[in-house]
């Protein structure tokens, strides 16, 4: 190449395919890093002699200018400081490494990567073996050698440096005895807990999202380097050694570096915790003679000494840079593996199946290579033979191949660039060839597998002819040994731009996990992934990332078994590098890159639930990631590689040539259809990371789903992420548990400063709780949809009741067919279940439904085709009861009565005939598992969705859906206003809170007493009792104005918190002040304003109290409200209306006095009413979605119905409280004193509204409000009318101010400790947001509530007594 084309190539800016924008700046190829990097920030020898020639150079002019020229000695200023630094930085290259800090050191004596090995000596035994990597704890030539704590088998030694760290601890002579013999492997030292005090009793865990825990200096580490020193005995079979066969020792995840001595002895080194690490340690065992292996007795017998030192960092940790808790141990098994067969001169070392279909997607190939070691022979023979078998205990032979292979002489060592062996042995290799007519074939849906036994006998040393390939007379016929796994028909490819298994698109349902317990760490036991596997499944989840690391062994085999698409990830990331690729454009770097690659691809190559591999995550760009993805690919063609290299430009991230799918990370969704619209670059695009899950979160996630369903180039994404990365520990003062975070080991100002709960970003609880999220992701990724159609009836379009409905139904499932599920509806309203059955779905003939396929079912309401709609469906069941319907002032009651059922377990228990009044009527549709699988039992629901029904109640003057309750009917009320005196007289308690005087109202003729009392000077509710019981508090029960919400993470999202991930946090709050408005975060244009604490303060201007009629009263109260720092916020007018029927209306107008909108857009959090109920009103009801927390920007998952809850167990425990517990479009709640029986019911309407005469848009809620006006009134089309509003409803045990305050959930109130229940009536709420967690402005303009303009809206209070239905009473109509 030209020098002026090589120096193009290195300092021209690239662009990004598809994009006409040059390279991010942290892009290593880009000017000025071109040249930066090679001469200040490489770490090679080579480049710091030149560093330091340079600061020689340096100084020697500083000094020849000062001598001879007799400058000044401002020179010294300018050239001194960069000659100490450049030579300061770099002496240390010139010195002597450390295995530890050296990058082209990761490895001494460790052996090739392979798949897993198992050495079994039997076909039966390899196939018994296949189904469970558990299992090779029993193998006959595999021991463990891990053990927990409580075995006291590990002998273990915590030093804070390696310096002080036993010295000669390896040495069999040197005594263990005083050592802690209670420290588990696998196990994290940093979570071994002092029995005293629960706190960490050696090293404490290091939480950073991004930022390097250790000094930014590769690849050097700090002296004070944490080192565990490991020490255990183990034995080895008398004989083995002697009769030739080899002993391997094996570490599957050790971390962060570890050396290894067998009886004293050097066995190895080696970096990368996530991988195998294997070591040949024949030679260092002990050979034990004839007459010791003969000797019963123990004593006789001289047991090996296994000795390990880990470190906790090394230059490797500078390739570690994950975001999660930095923690160190042996973290996964060690075992010690007999390989026996070596004794006859060969063994298998390795092989690669790759079970591939044809071009048709029909007929199957398994291709098998394998590799088979020779032990010092001259010559010999072997054969190599692979059976495959049904999937199953004894499953069938349904095809074999083998193939026989000569040898005369040593073939020359197998050669690796990135390991070296300790092992004296040569390979070959041989291939077999298996066809498979028509396999099962294997998909996340639908895992078949079959089990591949590969065997390998012999004649022994010596034998056989002569040539390299001459198969000798007779195949050899002594089976030496034999290996199993479980493989699956499928292909991966990328075509027509769009990434495809088995010849059919992907739709990704992804989410990204770490490896994670809240007890014992990084270790993650099979019960634990099992756990994760089933509970993903449940949730319509078919992927996960491998974020971002390597997992453990049986991960892979139970994705394989049950069914997950899985995209493997190298252990690199280099976040908090500066620049961001430095050491990934670093030459010294580029094998120990290629090292974690080539291993990954080696050990996990056979897994078919791996369809992707990734490089890394975020690390820039560079020659390193390069040659790693060409490795890859020579290594496997079968699969896809992405990578995403981070940095700050959506444009420029997971979209480089270095990977095949365009993998960004936190485009928000309109980006990402940007993306898959792009003609320039159609790569298919599967977002590697979105939907950033820290605590209330995840809006907007129907956006990404419907952008999915719609873009076939748009194939999905992997949430971030799986789990709040929380660690169980314990308040010594409370004694409560809670989730501890980064800063909570007391290292708050230590390398996690600034990133504390970044790590507690997951969609379920540390402990597997799920989030409310789930419910969504559920929906949205739901593999069945149901779509609404017209319902068809006899005669006119004004019939009063449908006969029949119909519904679409579309398979969204990639292979199968909906025979496998149980299709199921129900017609529902507020007042229970009025008719359900099942649902017949197939095509027109019988036929199943294929993927991809809908098909319209119509479903008829009448039993056999005939009678009215309260009879019995085909296949379905009337459920009724009998209940009251009617204004409660009236003389006459109207019974409805037919029968008794139960309702549905999502909806009250209440249930009707259809004849009854209802202010909704809607269908629940489901479809469920008819049988067992692996993932879930018979009856599991894959899919569940509400459509309305345009259904009404039955004709005549009393049969409406609402109930009139005219003013005329209803008791007469007495009005009066006294005087306060603090410390006398009835209401001196309201004395002492402001009011001069009090407004009463109560029944003129009532003699079971109730009442309300106003405050005349705060125009607030100070009491509401009826019956003798209080509805509120008294006092402070409200309802008041309520504007503000325990901020969230995301409102947090901004400045000043994310700059506390680069910046100290005393200085970004320095700089809050002076900070761009659109720089910051919600909270902090809340806290400029004064919006948040005690900011806002209400003025009442003006109470006055109107008999408008014997039967009415309304109090006009005017007011202000104002935030600290900026004045007059908000005018608000409120009405209270209160009824003869002991009804409150609430009927509230504010509107907006903020002039800065344009400028400086303020969005208030919310818009309604609070209160305080007292705290035996604790049973909570309410008709809504649910029964999932809900907001407006997260609530599809939500299925309409009527829900009962306690009150405690509507919150939501985010490990951050916050805002939680919200209800999203609630028609009407309830909460109710489980004893007396009384009650509040809470309803709302949404101001004036016009019914319409005709029918709109399918679905959409006007349409519905309108219906339900007709219903509820008896309006024509036409008329205005004031309908039933959907509102955000919150019930809690918690005030606002509570969780504002709380950082932690012991630092909130238990249910035993409160003192009222807090509840929320929003006109408007903001939404959560959620597209990512650290910029500002993310939750979307429709989702915001804007200070701008006037809201008006009413809410109803009306007391429940007795055994009123709420549901019932929530359909009266107040004339």
């Amino acid at each position: 190449m030209a020098v002026k084309d090589k120096l193009t190539e290195i300092f021209e800016p690239l662009k990004y395919p598809g994009w006409d924008k040059p390279l991010a700046p942290w892009t290593t190829t880009a000017w000025p890093n071109a040249f930066i990097l090679p001469l200040f920030l490489f770490t090679s020898r080579r480049a710091s002699i030149v560093r330091c020639g340079l600061g020689i150079l340096l100084a020697v002019a500083f000094i020849v200018l000062i001598e001879h020229f007799q400058y000044s000695l401002l020179w010294g200023v300018l050239l001194l400081p960069t000659a100490l630094a450049l030579v300061w930085s770099s002496y240390e290259a010139l010195l002597p490494r450390n295995d530890w800090e050296n990058p082209q050191v990761f490895g001494h004596k460790k052996l090739p990567a392979h798949a897993p090995l198992a050495y079994h000596t039997s076909i039966e035994a390899a196939r018994k073996a296949a189904a469970s990597f558990a299992s090779r704890a029993q193998a006959e030539n595999i021991v463990s050698l891990s053990g927990p704590a409580s075995a006291g088998q590990w002998r273990f030694k915590y030093s804070p440096t390696v310096a002080s760290a036993p010295r000669n601890f390896y040495d069999p002579s040197y005594s263990v005895n005083g050592w802690d013999a209670d420290v588990p492997v696998p196990g994290n030292w940093q979570l071994c807990k002092d029995k005293a005090t629960g706190e960490p009793r050696y090293d404490i865990p290091i939480y950073t999202n991004f930022r390097y825990p250790i000094p930014l200096h590769p690849p050097y580490v700090p002296k004070n380097n944490p080192t565990g020193c490991y020490r255990r005995t183990f034995d080895v079979p008398a004989g083995l050694v002697k009769s030739g066969g080899r002993v391997h020792l094996i570490f599957h995840g050790t971390g962060s570096a570890f050396h290894v001595w067998v009886n004293g002895k050097m066995a190895g080194y080696s970096q990368d915790g996530k991988l195998p690490a294997e070591f040949d340690v024949t030679s260092l065992l002990h050979a034990q003679d004839e007459e010791e292996s003969n000797n019963s007795s123990s004593s006789s017998k001289e047991s090996n000494i296994l000795a390990v030192r880990v470190l906790r960092w090394s230059d490797g940790s500078y390739l570690e840079d994950q975001d999660h808790w930095r923690m160190s141990g042996i973290e996964r098994d060690v075992e010690l593996v007999f390989v026996p067969g070596a004794g006859s001169g060969f063994s298998l070392s390795d092989y690669t199946a790759v079970a591939r279909l044809d071009s048709h997607y029909q007929d199957g190939h398994l291709d098998v290579t394998a590799q088979v070691s020779m032990h010092g022979l001259s010559a010999g023979s072997f054969q190599v033979q692979a059976l495959l078998y049904e999937d199953s205990e004894n499953g069938p032979l349904v095809g074999k191949a083998a193939v026989v292979k000569s040898v005369t002489s040593t073939f020359p060592p197998r050669s690796s660039s990135f390991s070296s062996s300790s092992s004296s042995s040569s390979t070959v290799e041989v291939f077999v060839s298996i066809p498979i007519k028509n396999p099962r074939k294997w998909t996340a849906e639908t895992p078949n597998l079959y089990t591949l036994v590969l065997t390998l006998s012999t004649e022994g040393a010596g034998g056989g002819g002569e040539g390299g390939s001459t198969a000798p007379t007779r195949p050899p016929s002594v089976l030496q040994q034999a290996e199993s796994c479980r493989i699956g028909f499928r292909t991966v490819e990328i075509k027509n731009c769009q990434l495809l298994v088995n010849g059919q698109a992907l739709v990704v349902a992804g989410v990204n996990r770490h490896e994670h317990d809240p007890d014992t760490g990084k270790v993650v036991d099979e019960a634990s992934m099992v756990q994760d596997i089933l509970l993903l499944k449940r949730f319509n989840f078919n992927a996960i990332r491998a974020s971002h690391y390597p997992n453990h062994p049986r991960w892979y085999e139970l994705c394989d078994e049950l069914g997950i698409w899985v995209v493997d990830e190298a252990n690199i990331e280099t976040h908090g590098m500066k620049p961001i690729g430095r050491i990934s454009a670093d030459p010294a770097w580029r094998e120990a890159y290629v090292e974690r690659m080539v291993r990954m691809v080696q050990t996990h190559k056979n897994h078919p639930s791996i369809i992707i591999w990734s490089l890394g995550n975020e690390s820039g760009d560079g020659v390193n990631l390069r040659e790693g993805r060409d490795a890859i690919k020579r290594l496997d063609p079968t699969r896809p590689v992405q990578y995403e290299g981070g940095g700050a430009d959506m444009c420029g991230t997971g979209r480089t040539s270095l990977t095949d799918i365009q993998c960004p990370m936190y485009p928000v969704p309109k980006a990402s259809v940007q993306m898959a619209q792009s003609k320039a670059d159609e790569r298919p695009v599967i977002l590697c990371e979105y939907s950033h899950a820290m605590g209330n979160s995840n809006g907007n996630l129907f956006k990404y789903w419907e952008a999915v369903r719609a873009l076939p180039r748009f194939q999905g994404g992997f949430i971030w992420d799986y789990v709040d990365q929380g660690l169980r520990k314990f308040d010594h003062k409370t004694g409560r548990s809670y989730w501890a975070y980064g800063g909570d080991f007391g290292d708050a100002n230590g390398p996690c400063k600034g990133h504390g709960q970044f790590c507690i970003n997951g969609v379920v609880f540390p402990d597997r709780e799920p989030h409310p999220v789930m419910w969504e992701a559920k929906f949205l990724q739901a593999p069945v949809a149901f779509h609404s159609s017209a319902a068809e009836r006899d005669g006119e379009r004004g019939g009063r009741r449908p006969e029949t409905f119909s519904v679409g139904v579309e398979n969204r499932y990639g292979f199968l067919g909906l025979g496998h599920l149980l299709f199921e509806w129900a017609v529902k309203s507020d007042c229970g279940v009025l008719v359900r059955g099942e649902l017949v779905v197939e095509k027109e003939g019988g036929g199943e439904v294929r993927p991809g396929e809908m098909v319209v079912v119509t479903q008829d309401l009448r039993q056999g085709g005939k009678g009215g709609v309260g009879g019995a469906a085909a296949g379905g069941s009337p459920v009724k009861r009998k209940f009251s319907v009617s204004s409660p002032f009236k003389k006459r009651d109207k019974q409805v009565s037919s029968g008794t059922g139960s309702g549905s377990s999502s909806s009250s228990s209440s249930s009707s005939s259809m004849a009854t009044a209802w202010s909704t009527a809607w269908v629940e549709l489901t479809a469920s598992l008819k049988s067992d699988t692996p993932w879930a039992p018979k009856g599991h629901v894959v899919a569940i969705q509400s459509l309305p029904l345009d259904m009404r109640g039955e004709e005549g003057e009393e049969s409406k859906g609402g109930v009139p309750v005219p003013l005329l009917t209803m008791p007469e009320l007495v009005m009066k206003q006294e005087k306060t005196q603090e410390g006398k007289g009835p209401w001196a308690t309201y004395a002492a809170g402001g009011d001069q005087a009090v407004i009463t109202v109560e029944g003129k003729e009532d003699k079971e007493g109730w009442r309300v009392v106003f405050g005349k000077n705060t125009g607030k509710i100070l009491e509401y009792m009826v019956r003798g019981v209080h509805l509120l508090v008294p006092l402070s029960g409200g309802p008041v104005h309520a504007f503000l919400r325990a901020a969230t993470d995301n409102d947090r999202a901004g400045f000043p918190v994310s700059a506390t991930f680069v910046l100290s946090k005393w200085l970004c709050d320095f700089m809050e002040p002076y900070s761009p408005w659109k720089t910051l975060s919600y909270q902090a244009r809340w806290k400029r304003v004064g919006l948040t604490g005690e900011g806002l303060l209400t003025t009442v201007s003006d109470v006055t109290p109107v008999m408008q009629s014997p039967k009415r009263v309304e109090i006009l109260v005017r007011s202000t409200v104002s935030a600290a720092k900026y004045g007059p916020l908000l005018d608000v007018q409120t009405r209270y209306i209160i009824y003869g029927s002991k009804d409150i209306k609430v009927a509230v107008k504010v509107v907006s006095l903020y002039e800065k909108q344009a400028a400086e857009p303020l969005h208030l959090p919310r818009v309604g009413l609070a209160m305080q109920l007292p705290r035996e009103m604790s049973e909570v009801i309410w008709f809504g979605p649910g029964p999932q927390e809900t907001y407006s920007d997260r609530k599809t998952g939500g299925i309409l119905g009527v829900y009962h809850s306690h009150v405690r167990d509507l919150h939501t425990p985010y490990v951050v409280p916050s805002e939680n517990g919200g209800r999203a479009d609630v028609r009407w709640a309830a909460l109710r004193d489980p004893g007396s029986k009384m009650g509040l019911l809470l309803r709302t309407t949404n101001g004036p509204v016009v019914v319409d005469e005709g029918v709109g848009e399918e679905g959409r809620e006007e349409e519905m409000a309108e219906a339900v006006a007709r219903r509820m009134v008896g309006k024509k089309g036409g008329e205005q009318v004031h309908v039933p509003g959907a509102f955000q409803f919150n019930a809690s045990m918690h005030s606002v101010a509570e969780l504002e305050r709380a950082m932690r959930t012991y630092e909130l109130p238990r249910w035993e400790e409160v003192e009222g229940v807090h509840v929320h009536v929003d006109h408007r709420h903001m939404g959560v947001g959620g597209d990512n967690t650290w910029e500002p402005d993310l939750v979307h303009s429709e989702f915001l509530v804007p200070c701008v303009g006037t809201w008006e809206y009413e809410v109803f209070l009306s007391p429940l007594e007795g055994e009123e239905e709420p549901a019932v009473k929530a359909c009266r109509v107040l004339e």
